[in-house]
C-alpha cells in the first residue's frame, strides 16, 4: 500500500478463500480493512490487483452509486 495512504487504513488483510459448498471450487479473495474504526469486507475474484487497488476501485464504485441514487 502506498505510504501516503497508509495512515487512512488500519488492519488491512488480504486472503484467498474457497467455500466448501461451492461446486465450482472457485477461489475468492477477501480484502478486509478498517477506516475510522469502521470495518469493511470486500469479496472479489480479482487476483490481478493489489489489496489497495481493490479498496480504491470499490470506493470509487460506491461514490458512483451514491451519485446516481440522489
Amino acid at each position: 500500500m502506498p505510504e501516503s495512504t497508509n495512515r487512512f487504513f488500519d488492519s488491512v488483510s488480504d486472503e484467498l478463500i474457497r467455500y466448501t459448498n461451492d461446486k465450482s471450487k472457485a477461489i475468492y479473495r477477501l480484502v478486509r480493512f478498517t477506516v475510522n474504526q469502521e470495518s469493511y469486507f470486500i469479496l472479489t475474484n480479482r487476483q490481478d490487483l493489489t489489496a489497495f487497488q481493490v479498496i480504491m476501485l470499490y470506493a470509487y464504485r460506491w461514490q458512483i452509486e451514491l451519485f446516481f441514487a440522489s
